[in-house]
């Protein structure tokens, strides 16, 4: 049998299942459109959780796209405020039913120069992520730290554990198979950061407990 690239076959695997998994979302759309208020519930939750498979397979696909070298990012200067927005509008009916409080909060006038797209999906997913774990409030906000647009998650849930804040910089995040948490999401927004560069600065990321609600507080960079 000839030899062939397995990367390749993968990912054209994955944007096929990506194709269907759209038209499922559709689907589940309108099918949540006709359906009692008992059931919305249910829906949402579906919705949520195919949400979450679409982040994670555009995730892999951009990887792959990096990995090969056949990817450049386009830098352009972009509004915060406006991308916080963006990010909060691509959410499902989830976080309402959940009684869970997305708040945005941003300096005004605060310009970011960034693939805004790239980092929408680098958003979406610590959000989603946050969805998991906080109790009744998660707070997406952009400042200016220094030479830096600082994007941060906080929620009030029980915060990270030891493991993981023994993994402070992007020099230790890996990705473990053998982990139900697998790190994919942490691996993929730390390659998002550092491949906005400015000069002699680089993106990064940061997490801790740090949280004003109590919980745990994820930012990314971006210089």
């Amino acid at each position: 049998m000839d030899r062939f690239d397995f990367t390749a076959v993968l990912a054209a695997s994955i944007h096929d299942l990506k194709n269907s998994l759209a038209g499922f979302r559709t689907s589940l759309s309108h099918l949540a459109a006709t359906c009692s208020s008992k059931q919305r519930r249910n829906f949402a939750e579906l919705e949520y959780q195919t949400g979450h498979m679409n982040n994670i397979l555009m995730q892999l696909l951009l990887l792959y796209k990096i990995d090969i070298r056949r990817f450049t990012p386009s830098i352009d200067a972009h509004v915060a405020s406006e991308v916080l927005e963006e990010v909060l509008a691509r959410q499902t009916g989830l976080p309402a039913l959940q009684r869970l409080q997305l708040e945005s909060e941003c300096t005004a006038g605060l310009l970011c120069y960034c693939d805004d797209q790239l980092l929408c999906s680098a958003l979406e997913g610590l959000l989603i992520n946050a969805q998991r774990y906080a109790k009744h409030r998660i707070l997406l906000s952009a400042a200016q730290h220094g030479d830096f647009v600082a994007f941060s998650v906080e929620d009030d849930g029980p915060g990270f554990t030891p493991e993981h804040l023994q993994a402070k910089t992007d020099s230790h995040t890996e990705i473990d198979l053998g982990n139900s948490h697998t790190g994919l999401g942490l691996f993929f927004v730390s390659c998002i950061a550092r491949i906005h560069t400015h000069g002699d600065k680089t993106g990064h990321i940061a997490f801790d407990n740090g949280s004003r609600f109590g919980g745990a507080r994820f930012t990314l960079f971006l210089p």
